[in-house]
């Protein structure tokens, strides 16, 4: 069992001792060695079947995640983390949706910037992907 797998395991046994906090906590930890392993091999340009792993691992952490949602600010900091998963597998849709779910589930008390420059982050990501609008070279 790899690091990212006790994570989430520990994460399940959290759960069912009732420690819902420290569950997200610990999932969000699994999310964050995911993202860095993605962030390595997309840097380090791994061959194929390491991106593939990587691919294959995380919509069983992204629906384990899934279970574990509730409104809190631990809950948006997960959302959080999800929406730079999706961001780094070039799911861009999806990290859009988490990020807006994190905004969305932020407590009014809490003051939390992450979800809101990640968002800014991946529209920037995705117009510079996007060709550029050719200027009509025929104006006088």
């Amino acid at each position: 069992m790899n690091e990212m797998e006790t994570l989430v395991e520990a994460a399940f046994q959290l759960e069912q001792q009732g420690e819902k906090e420290e569950a997200l906590l610990t999932l969000s930890k699994a999310f964050d060695l995911l993202i860095d392993q993605a962030g390595i091999y997309a840097r380090t340009q791994e061959t194929a079947t390491d991106l593939d792993v990587l691919r294959a691992r995380a919509p069983q952490l992204i629906e384990n995640s899934n279970k574990f949602l509730r409104q809190n600010l631990t809950a948006a900091m997960l959302l959080n983390n999800m929406g730079m998963l999706f961001m780094e597998l070039e799911q861009f849709d999806a990290a859009k949706q988490k990020f807006e779910e994190s905004i969305n589930l932020t407590p009014q008390t809490e003051e939390y910037a992450d979800p809101h420059n990640n968002l800014q982050a991946l529209m920037e990501k995705i117009a510079a992907l996007e060709p550029a609008e050719e200027e009509n070279p025929l104006e006088e």
